[in-house]
């Protein structure tokens, strides 16, 4: 083989199409799928079409999605949210661009019938109460933060709440994605090092994640971490050294999944089993702890990425700042998060009222202060 065979490989039209598949994102390929489905099984149940949809003309495309948007149901007879027919209304526009269809069913005029029909469908179910729930996380408060460790739900007390609590802290203080980068996870991603002046800390090695897997280069500019503190019940640096020290001891390998089954009848010192913690219970941390805290709202795990950011902001933190630590790759992505809290909220209705005993007199807000040397870190690492 040549040197210039070396340096290049000939690359197949078909091999193009699968390399552009396997990159693409992974949840908009979910969303199209699921949207193109309705659409088709709509189509069979009320026989509009024989065909292929894609291969109609517009006039009888238009048609027939303006009966879907009107008609369709969900498998129980009951009507579908307003945004989940926008949804499918995208879903199937990127399906027919995908097919190389010349018109959009969003942009183009010639789709007016369709159109008008989600417009109106639209408004017709928010008059009927659709659409006005929200489904926006909601971050947790301190005194949420407080309850859950009073009742032992989180802190270092158990295989569980040790194993909630080291999750709690790799996606508020390393900001996580929630979902994506904790289920990617491995031991060898978050590392234990120490600062020249001896401070311990858990820095976190960045990975392709979410659906940019690197096409976007949204890799955060710093390694994100956490620090050691005095108070041994909140320090991340101990919750992690105590969920690896009953970790089995084949399960320590930098290539091992970070987050291990719990093991909830442990007959030794090893707390967890030698399989990664299920998917479904990964994805439902939040909602587990705050419903057996007792905690109301919609709390998902967003919440504590959400937490993270509100927090960061209520004490002065530039969104610039934040969006390092969070790999947000724009300031208005941030700001949609630093929503005012509660306390916020208080503070404001306590100034316009003209209360005597105005609630900022009692939480002054954060002074920003003047930058402070940054210490050095060493080079030393633990595994």
């Amino acid at each position: 083989m040549s040197a210039m065979e070396q340096r290049h490989v000939n690359v197949s039209g078909e091999e193009i199409d699968q390399f552009i598949a396997n990159q693409s994102r992974k949840y908009t390929v979910k969303a199209t799928n699921t949207s193109v489905k309705q659409f088709i099984s709509f189509l069979q149940a009320t026989e509009c079409s024989q065909v292929e949809f894609y291969l109609l003309p517009p006039e009888i495309l238009d048609q027939h999605l303006a009966k879907f948007f009107i008609g369709a149901r969900q498998s129980d007879g009951s009507e579908y949210e307003p945004d989940t027919l926008t949804s499918y209304q995208r879903g199937i526009d990127r399906y027919l661009s995908e097919k190389g269809y010349r018109y959009s069913i969003c942009r183009d005029t010639v789709f007016k019938v369709s159109h008008n029909a989600l417009r109106a469908k639209r408004c017709d179910l928010k008059s009927k109460g659709k659409g006005n729930k929200s489904r926006a996380a909601e971050p947790l408060t301190d005194d949420d933060i407080k309850l859950m460790r009073e009742k032992k739900i989180l802190g270092n007390y158990n295989p569980e709440s040790v194993l909630y609590t080291v999750w709690w802290n790799n996606t508020k203080l390393l900001g996580f994605r929630a979902c994506d980068e904790n289920r990617k996870l491995c031991l060898g991603d978050i590392l234990l090092k120490t600062t020249t002046a001896g401070r311990e800390y858990l820095e976190f090695s960045e990975r392709d994640n979410k659906t940019r897997s690197g096409q976007y280069g949204n890799v955060r500019p710093y390694a994100p971490k956490m620090f050691a503190v005095e108070d041994k019940s909140i320090c991340p640096v101990e919750t992690y050294k105590i969920y690896k020290d009953h970790r089995p001891d084949d399960m320590c390998e930098l290539h091992s999944p970070f987050y291990l089954a719990i093991n909830y009848k442990p007959t030794t010192q090893i707390w967890y089993k030698r399989q990664p913690m299920g998917k479904n219970k990964l994805e439902s941390i939040v909602k587990t702890i705050t419903e057996r805290a007792g905690i109301k709202g919609r709390k998902t795990n967003h919440s504590a990425r959400k937490t993270a950011i509100q927090k960061l902001s209520e004490h002065g933190i530039p969104p610039t700042q934040i969006m390092q630590l969070s790999g947000h790759r724009n300031v208005q992505s941030i700001n949609s998060y630093a929503v005012n809290s509660l306390n916020q909220q208080e503070v404001m209705s306590d100034i316009l009222t003209g209360a005597e005993n105005p609630r900022n007199q009692l939480m002054p807000m954060p002074q920003r202060s003047s930058p402070a040397a940054v210490e050095p870190l060493s080079m030393s690492t633990t595994t």
